[in-house]
């Protein structure tokens, strides 16, 4: 609806617009801005940041952190009341880490969006107000700096206006006063309006406010860009899963164990209540939340090294998840530096050298140098190319040879072939002011200049080949018009072919005399009876790091999208150049192709096989990354402009190619890549997958010690010997002993054959990992801890059916069991490094991390073991020095366990493999 009211208004004269806002050049008297003031609201963003309030939130209720209140409140009510205390702190903890985490790469925008104050006309006279009393028909003296609201331009004097907010590039655009002729081009592209938050950086001018507050376009776009996400993101999804897994297996065990307390009479129902709580709250993983947290930051500082950096832990955990990866072309694909390489005219070719927007280089038939001061009408081709162009190219930096362009990459494209060719783009349309110019626009598909010529006018016009031919009635051959005939008609058509089919985007020039005109109707007459002036070929070429990427990503298992605005011939051959597509069937589909689709026969072109997605617009990419949402798939976008700002919103991940300067999209975005470098995608793609695989191998090593702890209490239960662990030992290992070497576990650097396995899913708990924690792991550690728990008393002359001792006996068999589980988790650490591979093929010492964190807790143990207040807090007392040579033995059983179920294993996968693989060789024999 705003886009609609602006462009409405942009096409209207100064007169219209200024009756309709009820003012005058001179603008408002004071009296009628105040009254404008009470009545629209102060000038100012107000826009509700969800980071603080949702990002502290989230870690507080997540389902993970709801179970862990429910086993504080069990432990309150179980007559615990440090250890409830404890468990509850865990979730204040992590919450405030992930705030300091989250605070430290969210985006705010480095820029102020909105000046402080503001110069304007008031009561006729110049004054200098607050931005915040600036309301709709005010008269803004433009100057260098923030512009305050939405406007339309009433005079300008050389302004330039940066609108990197907006648009994501930091290349000055040129305004004037200008109707606007093309309704379908973004509102940063009509020369006319001013929005809130670009910046002018040069030149001046005067502009009548439009819209003031949150009515503004900026205000609109930074609501939506700040919307959360709707979908769950993999690691959310994960985390309702563990919680759900872990809620079934603890409330299992503490009602298994309450029943065989309650059946065998030895306890009372209160005591065997809270025995039974006990239970549920050892099988509570209370320290995951922290650890994930810790591996997250250790992932985001590593890809931090690599100038990636992570602005949502949710989107670094979905980059392991993506199936679909859309990109765009434009500065992803290719390096934006658009040349002029070939021109083509009079039935014959020549060849432009140089690369990029430098202006050294030289025009070439075949070997033979050609002098362009000399030949006629290459010098006509390229004058109306350069008045027919809105861009401008503007010195190159100190240091540099590269000229920088300001406006359409294709047009400052002809501006140096211009330059090359002798001819000073800058001096001549000085020289030669414009009565008219329509700006390019791909629904039009041409940009055009009318300007004096003597006493006529001459229309330039320079655009699609296809809709330029169609206007033309003459061509030039040595300056002078000759015309179009059948014949030459297909010599220029095929030259066109010829240079489309080479991969080069190609654009025609032409030019008309245009005696007396009624400028009103200009548009519509300036693709009549044109004189084809010849073509220009040229080429964009396709970044040297995407290859490499593209062949990451396929052998990681990802389907490759190319989802861009721009033509489709130009498109098919940038992705054959770039390796993304190699089938000579390749479909390609347009963005009003998809627009009169319905879903069904989308879903059907999306799952034929390779296609190209060309001519969109950035709500055609949000809608095709929606559909593929909801058939299942994780779709990440790699993008590099604001007009991707939507599809980086809706997608899974929103992956943008930048540099320092701020802008929309970046707030959109959960991942950022530097500018230019769309390969170090790969480092974050492992770092997510990273995530995943040790997101399951930390479960497997909390889940093992939780069954332990469970365990004992059930078989302690059915011996009749009181609880072989206290709730405060039990808080000791999880809260404890367990966290440094959990974090370094699932902080795990990635393995090196990662990319080359297929997306995982989004369920990190399946029946194997569960089956191997819980039923091998957790039981062999368990048993060790009760038949430890059991030798101190034994050693005294203890027997089973005997009242258990008390005193200095019993803390003793508790801290030998503690000590037990702290051992056999030992070697459970580093058997859960793989879930296939063996210890010897990863390295004992390929993480140090993890071998800092097991000498740290060695240091732990010892604290709590020999610091007086610390061992009468957790109940522990030492047990006879000649029994802890038997705490050798756990580790090592666990690793050799682990050992050999790896080894069953990958014999048994061999043999799974291999008879498929002859009966495929079969096949293909027989055919």
């Amino acid at each position: 609806m705003i886009r609609a009211e602006l462009v409405e208004l942009a096409t209207q004269n100064t007169e219209v617009v200024l009756t309709r806002l009820g003012t005058t050049a001179a603008g408002l008297s004071s009296r009628e801005a105040t009254t404008r003031l009470r009545r629209s609201g102060p000038n100012t963003l107000i826009i509700k940041r969800p980071i603080v309030l949702r990002t502290l939130l989230y870690p507080l209720i997540n389902p993970m952190a709801l179970l862990i209140w429910t086993a504080g409140l069990i432990a309150f009510f179980g007559e615990s009341l440090l250890a409830a205390f404890g468990i509850w702190s865990v979730n204040l903890i992590n919450a405030l880490f992930v705030l300091w985490q989250e605070r430290q790469t969210m985006g705010r925008l480095r820029q102020p969006m909105l000046p402080i104050q503001t110069r304007l006309l008031r009561d006729g006279l110049p004054a200098t107000l607050p931005t915040r009393d600036v309301v709709a028909g005010d008269v803004l003296l433009l100057e260098p700096g923030p512009i305050a609201a939405d406007a339309y331009l009433l005079a300008a004097n050389d302004l330039h206006v940066n609108q990197v907010l907006i648009t994501g590039t930091s290349v000055p655009a040129m305004k004037r006063v200008m109707i606007a002729a093309d309704l379908g081009q973004p509102l940063t592209a009509f020369p006319n309006l001013l929005l809130a938050g670009t910046v002018v950086e040069s030149g001046s001018g005067q502009a009548v406010v439009l819209r003031t507050g949150g009515q503004m376009l900026l205000g609109q776009l930074l609501a939506s860009v700040f919307a959360p996400k709707q979908r769950q993101s993999p690691l959310q999804h994960s985390f309702r899963q563990v919680a759900r897994t872990v809620a079934v297996l603890a409330l299992g065990a503490g009602l298994l164990t309450f029943v065989m307390l309650a059946a065998t009479g030895d306890l009372s129902l209160r005591n065997s209540v809270v025995v039974g709580l006990g239970t549920i709250v050892a099988f509570v993983p209370e320290g995951l939340l922290p650890t994930i947290a810790g591996a997250l930051a250790l992932a985001r500082r590593r890809l931090a090294r690599h100038a990636v950096q992570v602005r949502r832990s949710a989107g670094l955990d979905a980059l392991g998840a993506i199936d679909f990866l859309c990109m765009d072309k434009t500065g992803t694909l290719t390096q934006n530096t658009i040349t002029a390489t070939t021109i083509w005219l009079e039935g014959e070719e020549l060849s432009v050298s140089g690369t990029g927007y430098g202006v050294d280089g030289a025009f070439l038939r075949g070997r033979a140098l050609v002098e362009p001061r000399s030949h006629r009408t290459l010098q006509q081709l390229l004058r109306a190319g350069t008045f027919a162009a809105t861009a401008r190219l503007l010195p190159p930096p100190v240091g540099t040879t590269q000229w920088l362009p300001l406006g359409d990459r294709t047009e400052a494209a002809i501006l140096v072939a211009a330059q090359k060719a002798g001819i000073d783009p800058g001096a001549l349309v000085q020289a030669v002011p414009e009565t008219l110019a329509l700006a390019f626009d791909s629904a039009r598909g041409y940009s055009a200049s009318l300007r004096p010529d003597g006493p006529l006018l001459m229309a330039y016009v320079e655009g699609a080949p296809a809709i330029i031919l169609d206007g033309c009635s003459h061509y030039m051959l040595d300056g002078l018009r000759q015309p179009l005939t059948p014949r030459t008609i297909g010599a220029v058509d095929r030259a066109y072919q010829a240079l489309s089919a080479r991969g080069l985007r190609v654009v025609a020039v032409a030019q008309r005399a245009v005696p007396n005109p009624q400028i009103a109707s200009l548009p519509e007459e300036f693709l009549q009876g044109l004189t084809l002036l010849g073509l220009v070929g040229l080429t964009d070429p396709p970044r040297p790091e995407v290859t490499t990427l593209i062949e990451r990503c396929r052998a990681a298992g990802l389907r490759l999208l190319l989802v861009t605005g721009d033509d489709p011939a130009v498109s098919l051959d940038v992705a054959h150049k770039a390796g993304l597509i190699h089938s000579a069937t390749t479909q390609v589909v347009t963005g009003q192709m998809i627009a009169a689709m319905d879903v069904l026969a989308l879903r059907r072109i999306l799952a034929a096989g390779e296609v190209i997605i060309a001519q969109v617009n950035p709500g055609n990419k949000a809608r095709l990354i929606e559909l593929l949402q909801s058939d299942g798939a994780t779709v990440g976008m790699l993008g590099d402009g604001t007009n991707d700002a939507p599809a980086l919103q809706q997608a899974d991940v929103g992956i943008l190619l930048t540099d320092t300067t701020p802008g929309i999209a970046l707030d959109a975005a959960d991942v950022t890549l530097p500018a230019g470098r769309p390969d170090k995608l790969i480092l974050a793609l492992e770092e997510g997958r990273a995530i995943f695989a040790n997101l399951r191998k930390l479960l497997t090593y909390l889940f093992a010690h939780n069954m332990a702890e469970a365990l004992i209490v059930i078989v302690a239960a059915l011996l009749r010997v009181p609880p072989p662990l206290l709730v405060r030992q039990v808080l000791a290992i999880d809260l404890g002993s367990e966290i440094l070497p959990a974090v370094a576990l699932a902080g795990e650097p990635p393995e090196p054959a990662i990319l080359k396995r297929p997306p995982r899913g989004r369920n990190v708990v399946d029946r194997r990992m569960l089956v191997r924690s819980l039923l091998w792991i957790g039981v062999i550690e368990g048993a060790f801890a009760m038949v430890l728990f059991c030798t101190v008393p034994w050693l005294h002359g203890w027997r089973l059916g005997q009242l258990f001792p008390a005193g200095l006996v019993y803390r003793q068999s508790t801290t030998f069991a503690f000590l037990g589980i702290l051992a056999a988790q030992l070697g459970n650490v580093f058997a859960s490094r793989s879930e296939r591979a063996s210890i010897r093929e990863i390295g004992w010492l390929s993480n140090l991390n993890l071998i800092w964190s097991v000498l740290a807790d060695l240091v732990l143990l010892a604290l709590l073991l020999f610091v007086p207040i610390l061992r009468d807090f957790f109940g522990f007392a030492l047990p006879p020095l000649n029994l802890l040579p038997l705490l050798l033995v756990p580790p090592c059983v666990v690793l050799l366990a682990e050992e050999v179920r790896k080894l069953v294993m990958r014999r048994w996968e061999a043999r799974a493999v291999r008879p498929s693989t002859v009966t495929d060789q079969m096949t293909a024999a027989s055919q």
